[in-house]
């Protein structure tokens, strides 16, 4: 019996160490939100719900991710610094914002 509980133990540990920080939801809008997802995949939505944007995130380093938005052509950048976050847009022609700070607003345990 101690052998299954510290198997379901490793295993439920190896699950959530596979999850990276930035999976969930982001408050880097002031009328909606962002969604990263596990499989790469991101998503911009207003505050009805509605998408207005998708694309793709990966890792830029350990504590920044790089989100390329599809339909505006836009990059922005989530970084992590202890405990706070900040991001940062640009577009082809360089850097279109200052950096702000964000929050994570909702944790993704996985993609529906």
């Amino acid at each position: 019996m101690k052998a299954i509980f510290l198997i379901m133990c490793l295993w439920c540990s190896d699950v959530l160490a596979d999850q990276h920080w930035a999976v969930g939801g982001w408050d880097c809008r002031s009328w909606g939100a962002i969604r990263l997802f596990d499989d790469g995949l991101m998503i911009d939505v207003d505050p009805d719900g509605f998408l207005t944007n998708w694309g793709y995130w990966q890792i830029f380093d350990q504590n920044s991710v790089i989100l390329m938005w599809m339909d505006s052509s836009k990059m922005e950048i989530i970084t992590k610094d202890g405990d706070k976050f900040y991001t940062q847009s640009s577009h082809g022609f360089g850097i279109s914002s200052e950096i702000e700070e964000t929050k994570k607003t909702l944790i993704e345990k996985e993609h529906k």
